[in-house]
């Protein structure tokens, strides 16, 4: 078994994928396209590796490390672990995982975070076996759009409209009506709404070119599937999709939110109403979602009729208390 850096660049991101749909097979909004913007994603921020364990032509391990890019801490690292079933009980994942500790060996890095599937037994145990604790759980959830889905969804978002005093506006009709600013305008409110988003660390806020390269140039965002609510001029609430190029029938919830002045008057509701409506004449028939497990959100989404599929967990713990010696069965 080859273990090396990977090569985003080349065939890895199609071999990673095919790796994530054995790790996640519940996961619907897998794709190439998404697998390798988020794999753009990490290598974006301030330091990274990624490792591929191979067999023969086949990727049956990953380790990705990255700073959190939702993390103002510079002590801390999060990581993407995955080792395929057939591959699993071999020290492959603790040899991976090595690579990570001694690759940053004096650079001041404290803690480690590793996100799971609690439906996989072998991963959990991988890391509580560590010392690793849960600090974050995320419940995945999907919504079928199908023609009745939509007229219900239609009905409910023309309903709100009318009640809230509200505008709404999609994001094509932001720039035609901000041309000037209209991406400020969506990063400032973007910024303000992540901020009270439950995370493992405080948000820290993103430059705007950051925003602009790192998120609107990416495939999967369409302005036109995303909501936005204004009130006397100024963006209140968003809420919209990302839909991956190769996969045009999913999309993922990329954000709902609503700034702390005008909650409690159903705009999330009418915002991923109106999103999901849209969503249907563009093609997706499936949506899928994540939620902290005490977000309101979550009741929102079961609400409007997501189905949980799976839950998540981030765990962390001291890069001290795990062994740096790779095993010596592979």
């Amino acid at each position: 078994m080859d273990i090396r850096k990977a090569d985003l660049l080349s065939g890895d991101g199609e071999g990673l994928y095919h790796l994530l749909t054995q790790v996640y097979p519940e996961d619907r909004s897998l794709s190439l396209d998404s697998v390798i913007e988020f794999l753009k994603v990490l290598t974006g921020t301030a330091y990274n590796h990624h490792w591929v364990a191979q067999r023969g032509r086949q990727i049956v391990g990953r380790l990705s490390i990255s700073e959190p890019w939702f993390s103002a801490s510079k002590s801390t690292l999060i990581a993407f672990l995955e080792v395929h079933p057939l591959c699993r009980k071999m020290g492959l994942g603790q040899t991976l995982l090595s690579k990570a500790i001694d690759a940053v060996q004096g650079r001041g890095f404290q803690s480690i975070s590793l996100k799971v599937n609690d439906g996989d037994p072998d991963a959990v145990r991988f890391v509580t076996n560590r010392g690793l604790t849960p600090i974050l759980t995320l419940t995945q959830s999907q919504f079928e759009l199908t023609e009745d889905a939509r007229t219900h969804l239609h009905g409910t978002a023309r309903r709100l409209e009318g009640s809230t005093g509200i505008r709404f506006l999609d994001g094509e009709e932001l720039a035609g009506e901000y041309p000037a600013n209209w991406q400020e305008k969506w990063w400032r409110l973007q910024q303000t709404v992540s901020r009270d988003i439950p995370s493992p660390e405080p948000w820290e806020d993103k430059p705007l070119d950051y925003f602009v390269s790192s998120f609107l140039e990416r495939g999967s965002i369409q302005p036109a599937l995303w909501q936005f609510a204004i009130d006397d001029g100024q963006l209140v609430g968003l809420s919209g999709l990302r839909v991956s190029p190769s996969l045009p029938s999913v999309a993922h919830v990329g954000l709902t939110g609503v700034v702390r002045t005008h909650r409690r008057r159903q705009l999330a509701r009418a915002l991923k109403s109106i999103s999901a409506a849209r969503a249907y004449k563009y093609g997706v028939r499936t949506i899928v979602t994540e939620n902290e497990e005490q977000n309101p959100m979550l009741k929102l989404n079961l609400d409007l009729g997501f189905r949980v599929t799976h839950t998540e967990s981030i765990y962390r713990g001291p890069l001290a208390g795990i062994s740096s010696r790779p095993s010596k069965r592979l």
